[in-house]
């Protein structure tokens, strides 16, 4: 991992908006995931970021942000906070510029003290990817202007469509068991979910029953070309482990996914 100084956690704010955005900055400043031209393996230490947080006030929203090279859209690559199964990574477009991110996730995955982001990328992928200013924001939901902020149902970024294709990404605020999106129905687990859906208009439908309460939402969907490349789905279950023994090369492969811990001498 880096060695780079703890950068501390900041306030932002502006005079027409008196919301108070709180970011939380990851001590490692960027990161290659995978194998670009010109190098001969991955690091796989630069993979993970580790963010500090303070104390999480659980009525507040939460964001991970970051700024993405390689990739189109975030729901083009497969990441993990704090050892949830990984989510996104499926239709993937490639872009040469770099683009800023924002995510919004479930302050329920944060926790005080270190948290950690992993981005990762299918075993047999043959690109590459980079991140950078990796961080966690953070403000409360009675300050919030914008329409999610008291949503049951929340969206982690608008859904992306790729051809006949739409990726969808989000968690709840409550209890459910699955959402149903323009008639798939997708599972919920741990309060997230994740679905590719078939899509032939510019919305999808999404009706749901959240903690007794029936949700119906259109849902505006993002068109994009055809993606470059295209991994089946694969809803998440149970979590695996595998034992990782000191000095000693070995990798961890699921669901096309390696996680791989390369051999160190001291």
């Amino acid at each position: 991992m880096s060695n780079s100084k703890r950068r501390p956690t900041h306030a932002t704010s502006n005079a027409s908006e008196p919301v108070r955005t709180v970011v939380a900055t990851a001590t490692q400043p960027s990161g290659i995931i995978g194998i670009p031209e010109g190098r001969v393996s991955d690091n796989p230490e630069d993979n993970v970021f580790e963010i500090p947080l303070e104390k999480i006030n659980p009525n507040a929203r939460a964001w991970l942000a970051y700024d993405l090279k390689g990739v189109s859209s975030a729901s083009g690559i497969s990441k993990s906070i704090n050892d949830r199964p990984a989510t996104g990574g499926y239709l993937t477009t490639l872009a040469k510029d770099w683009q800023s991110v924002r995510e919004e996730i479930s302050t329920e995955w944060l926790k005080e003290g270190k948290n950690t982001i992993l981005f990762t990328l299918p075993s047999d992928a043959s690109y590459s990817y980079s991140v950078r200013n990796v961080r966690i924001e953070t403000a409360p939901i009675s300050q919030e202007s914008t329409g999610q902020s008291n949503d049951v149902v929340v969206l982690s970024q608008a859904p992306v469509s790729y051809g006949s294709l739409a990726y969808i990404h989000g968690f709840i605020r409550g209890e459910a068991q699955d959402i149903i999106v323009s008639g798939q129905k997708i599972a919920v687990r741990d309060g997230e979910f994740e679905g590719v859906v078939p899509v032939s208009t510019d919305n999808l439908s999404l009706t749901a029953s959240v903690s007794g309460k029936s949700v119906n939402r259109t849902l505006p969907v993002m068109r994009n070309a055809k993606a470059d490349f295209i991994r089946p789905f694969v809803s998440a279950g149970k979590a695996v482990g595998k034992q990782f023994l000191a000095h000693q090369a070995d990798s961890l492969v699921m669901a096309g996914y390696a996680l791989c811990r390369q051999r160190r001498n001291f």
